[in-house]
């Protein structure tokens, strides 16, 4: 899955990827931000490593959260753990038990 952060106007992109580990990039945007993006690799993490180390530097990032995409990976993870697991959403699944009891 791939995180994101971003970096408020005001810094050089070369100062930001002077911080990234091999696993993120980070490129510039119209506006003077700075996106970060990558995938989390053992303890190459967003929030464990990327953004703690930049702010070491005074570089300040956050997250970029989209809940619909944190739902779906977290939906994703449980039934490929659980191939075995009913997907059915709710609504399906009440509509399914009353087409059973008629």
């Amino acid at each position: 899955m791939t995180r994101t952060a971003t970096v408020p106007p005001g810094r050089r992109l070369s100062e930001v990827q002077a911080y990234m580990p091999g696993n993120y990039s980070a490129s510039a945007n119209a506006d003077g931000s700075i996106t970060i993006a990558g995938s989390d690799n053992a303890g190459w993490t967003l929030d464990g490593y990327v953004i703690p180390r930049l702010a070491s530097g005074m570089i300040f990032a956050r997250e970029v959260t989209d809940p619909h995409a944190q739902a779906q990976a977290a939906f994703e993870a449980i039934t490929s753990a659980h191939p075995q697991t009913d997907t059915r959403t709710p609504s399906q699944v009440a509509a399914g038990s009353l087409r059973a009891s008629r």
